[in-house]
């Protein structure tokens, strides 16, 4: 009986699905190649970055370890608040593909007052490279 269901959802999948990109899942292992892109923000005044990558499943964005980002005031001293600091965005391959990567910056949760996009390829050995394409001032 699982088997049949099993079947059955993975029909139903290909038919929903079947005009989408196919990807080719890459064999990663826990220690994936990552990549690592870094903004200055200060959130506690409402200045953000927010990340978005289409399509979906080439890279993924990957929680980067708080003590990774760093206060502009002195890297000896913890982040402090009121301070700029770098906000580390880190990216790990999914499978072989292209895929745009746009960072779009705000202030104080009102329109975008920046806009920088990167483009990221994987190739068939999982190596993940991201290039800066263009940034826009609004």
């Amino acid at each position: 009986m699982k088997s049949r269901a099993y079947i059955v959802f993975t029909i139903s999948l290909s038919l929903l699905f079947g005009n989408c990109v196919s990807l080719t899942p890459l064999n990663t292992t826990p220690k994936a190649e990552t990549a690592q892109i870094a903004f200055r923000a200060n959130p506690s005044v409402g200045d953000n970055w927010i990340c978005t990558i289409t399509p979906e499943g080439v890279v993924e964005q990957v929680p980067t370890p708080i003590n990774e980002s760093q206060s502009h005031q002195n890297t000896a001293e913890p982040i402090t608040a009121g301070a700029y600091h770098d906000f580390i965005f880190t990216f790990q391959p999914i499978a072989q593909g292209e895929a745009e990567i746009v960072f779009t910056n705000y202030f104080r949760g009102s329109s975008p007052t920046a806009i920088k996009t990167y483009h990221a390829i994987v190739d068939g050995q999982g190596k993940l490279t991201i290039t800066f394409i263009d940034e826009e001032k609004l």
